[in-house]
């Protein structure tokens, strides 16, 4: 077999296996039966966004979806409901959003830490030659999943859990997590 081909298997077995991971999260967070917030009645001109063409946040502090309804962090990532992921340039990015490099087999910083319940902005950029994949551990946050290619910065809003802890997140890419690339969300 060629070494052209050799890679392109290689490729699609990695992206399968990224999919069957993602789906099984996904699976595992609609069994939990975690309790949605009831919708927010919002006002458009109290809404305001963080990441440039990310979801608002609006007037409760409340991160919300075009519609107006809060995002769900336990829902398959990319559902309509999910927090939407956007590549972002890097002087568009605010002082308020949590920066993360990835990238040479580790997350820098590799923690940070939010309070409980309120709106975070997560920028994670690819400063390697590879692609990641970051997703949170907890089924919980099934939503906050999301590609990042080389040299890219990909960014979404969210709140936080409500409940205090460490909230451990990785690359999903077979084998990155396993040589350093894990980092944690602590809660207080």
């Amino acid at each position: 077999m060629s070494k052209n081909k050799l890679t392109i298997v290689i490729i699609l077995v990695a992206l399968l296996v990224i999919i069957a991971i993602v789906w099984w999260r996904w699976s595992i967070a609609q069994k939990s039966n975690i309790q949605s917030v009831a919708p927010i009645n919002t006002s458009a001109s109290a809404d305001k966004a963080v990441l440039p063409g990310g979801n608002k946040i609006n007037a409760e502090n409340k991160v919300v979806t075009a519609e107006g309804a809060p995002v769900k962090s336990d829902v398959m990532p990319n559902s309509p409901e999910a927090p939407k992921a956007v590549v972002v340039e890097p002087k568009k990015l605010s002082e308020a959003v949590v920066k993360i490099e990835v990238g040479n087999n580790k997350f820098s910083p590799a923690s940070f830490t939010v309070k409980a319940g309120a709106p975070v902005s997560l920028a994670f950029s690819s400063v390697d030659k590879k692609v990641h994949v970051i997703t949170f551990s907890d089924p919980s946050l099934a939503a906050l999943a999301f590609g990042v290619g080389s040299g890219q910065i990909k960014a979404m809003s969210f709140n936080a859990p409500s409940a205090p802890g460490s909230y451990e997140f990785h690359c999903d890419v077979p084998g990155h997590k396993a040589t350093g690339e894990i980092g944690t969300m602590i809660v207080e």
